[in-house]
Protein backbone atom coordinates (compact mmCIF):
# COMPACT_ATOMS: atom_id res chain seq x y z
CA UNK A 1 0.00 0.00 0.00
CA UNK A 2 1.53 3.35 -1.01
CA UNK A 3 2.33 5.81 1.76
CA UNK A 4 0.20 8.91 2.10
CA UNK A 5 1.93 12.02 0.80
CA UNK A 6 2.84 14.44 3.56
CA UNK A 7 1.28 17.85 3.60
CA UNK A 8 3.83 20.62 3.31
CA UNK A 9 4.08 22.88 6.32
CA UNK A 10 2.97 26.43 5.78
CA UNK A 11 5.73 28.98 6.32
CA UNK A 12 5.32 30.94 9.54
CA UNK A 13 7.07 34.02 8.19
CA UNK A 14 6.55 36.56 5.44
CA UNK A 15 9.01 36.40 2.53
CA UNK A 16 10.20 40.01 3.02
CA UNK A 17 10.62 39.61 6.79
CA UNK A 18 14.14 40.79 7.69
CA UNK A 19 14.37 38.14 10.43
CA UNK A 20 12.68 34.98 9.09
CA UNK A 21 14.76 32.92 11.51
CA UNK A 22 12.96 34.59 14.45
CA UNK A 23 9.63 33.10 13.33
CA UNK A 24 11.29 29.68 13.05
CA UNK A 25 12.76 30.00 16.55
CA UNK A 26 9.27 30.90 17.84
CA UNK A 27 7.86 27.76 16.27
CA UNK A 28 10.71 25.67 17.66
CA UNK A 29 10.32 27.15 21.17
CA UNK A 30 6.57 26.74 21.24
CA UNK A 31 5.75 30.46 21.37
CA UNK A 32 3.51 29.98 18.34
CA UNK A 33 1.77 27.00 16.87
CA UNK A 34 0.70 26.29 13.33
CA UNK A 35 -3.03 25.99 12.87
CA UNK A 36 -2.73 22.57 11.19
CA UNK A 37 -0.72 21.06 14.06
CA UNK A 38 -2.49 18.03 15.49
CA UNK A 39 -1.37 15.75 18.24
CA UNK A 40 0.46 12.78 16.73
CA UNK A 41 1.77 9.54 18.10
CA UNK A 42 5.44 9.46 19.05
CA UNK A 43 8.05 12.14 19.28
CA UNK A 44 7.19 15.21 17.18
CA UNK A 45 9.54 16.08 14.32
CA UNK A 46 11.84 19.06 14.76
CA UNK A 47 10.37 22.08 13.00
CA UNK A 48 13.87 23.39 12.21
CA UNK A 49 16.66 20.96 11.25
CA UNK A 50 19.73 21.31 13.47
CA UNK A 51 23.27 19.96 13.25
CA UNK A 52 25.31 18.92 16.26
CA UNK A 53 28.53 20.82 16.88
CA UNK A 54 30.76 20.38 19.89
CA UNK A 55 32.41 23.47 21.32
CA UNK A 56 34.58 24.03 24.35
CA UNK A 57 33.78 27.09 26.44
CA UNK A 58 35.60 28.73 29.30
CA UNK A 59 33.72 29.01 32.58
CA UNK A 60 33.04 32.68 31.83
CA UNK A 61 31.67 31.89 28.36
CA UNK A 62 29.50 29.07 29.72
CA UNK A 63 28.11 31.36 32.44
CA UNK A 64 27.33 34.05 29.84
CA UNK A 65 25.53 31.53 27.61
CA UNK A 66 23.50 30.11 30.50
CA UNK A 67 22.64 33.62 31.73
CA UNK A 68 21.42 34.56 28.24
CA UNK A 69 19.44 31.30 27.99
CA UNK A 70 17.80 31.82 31.40
CA UNK A 71 17.02 35.49 30.67
CA UNK A 72 15.33 34.59 27.38
CA UNK A 73 13.49 31.66 29.00
CA UNK A 74 12.16 33.95 31.76
CA UNK A 75 11.06 36.61 29.24
CA UNK A 76 9.35 34.43 26.63
CA UNK A 77 5.97 32.86 27.29
CA UNK A 78 3.18 31.23 25.29
CA UNK A 79 -0.30 31.47 26.72
CA UNK A 80 1.16 32.22 30.14
CA UNK A 81 3.54 29.23 30.16
CA UNK A 82 7.34 29.36 29.83
CA UNK A 83 8.75 28.17 26.54
CA UNK A 84 11.78 26.08 25.65
CA UNK A 85 14.94 28.02 24.85
CA UNK A 86 17.81 25.79 23.76
CA UNK A 87 21.51 26.53 23.95
CA UNK A 88 21.59 26.07 20.17
CA UNK A 89 19.06 28.90 19.78
CA UNK A 90 21.15 31.17 22.04
CA UNK A 91 24.32 30.45 20.07
CA UNK A 92 22.48 30.76 16.73
CA UNK A 93 20.96 34.10 17.77
CA UNK A 94 24.36 35.42 18.92
CA UNK A 95 25.97 34.32 15.64
CA UNK A 96 23.22 35.91 13.54
CA UNK A 97 23.42 39.15 15.50
CA UNK A 98 27.21 39.29 15.23
CA UNK A 99 27.11 38.48 11.53
CA UNK A 100 24.51 41.20 10.92
CA UNK A 101 26.32 43.83 13.02
CA UNK A 102 29.59 43.17 11.17
CA UNK A 103 27.93 43.64 7.78
CA UNK A 104 27.98 40.02 6.70
CA UNK A 105 26.41 39.12 3.40
CA UNK A 106 24.52 35.89 2.73
CA UNK A 107 27.27 34.50 0.48
CA UNK A 108 30.30 36.66 1.18
CA UNK A 109 30.64 36.46 4.95
CA UNK A 110 32.24 39.39 6.73
CA UNK A 111 35.05 41.36 5.17
CA UNK A 112 37.85 41.97 7.65
CA UNK A 113 40.34 44.77 7.09
CA UNK A 114 43.91 43.67 6.39
CA UNK A 115 44.99 45.12 9.74
CA UNK A 116 43.05 42.40 11.58
CA UNK A 117 45.60 39.65 12.14
CA UNK A 118 44.84 38.49 15.70
CA UNK A 119 42.13 38.45 18.38
CA UNK A 120 43.02 41.79 20.05
CA UNK A 121 42.86 43.69 16.74
CA UNK A 122 39.63 41.87 15.87
CA UNK A 123 38.13 42.92 19.22
CA UNK A 124 39.22 46.55 18.65
CA UNK A 125 37.79 46.55 15.11
CA UNK A 126 34.45 45.10 16.26
CA UNK A 127 34.25 47.66 19.09
CA UNK A 128 34.94 50.44 16.57
CA UNK A 129 32.31 49.07 14.14
CA UNK A 130 29.66 48.90 16.87
CA UNK A 131 30.40 52.44 18.09
CA UNK A 132 30.11 53.72 14.50
CA UNK A 133 26.75 51.96 14.10
CA UNK A 134 25.47 53.43 17.38
CA UNK A 135 26.60 56.92 16.35
CA UNK A 136 24.69 56.71 13.05
CA UNK A 137 21.55 55.26 14.62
Amino acid sequence: MPAKPRRARKPTHVADDPDPWAALYNLESGTERQSNDRPRMGRPPRPVPRRTFTVQLTNEEARAMLLMQNTLRASFTHEGHPVTISRGQVVGWALRLTFEKLGGGPKTGIQLPESVRDWPTLAAWVRHMLMDQEATA
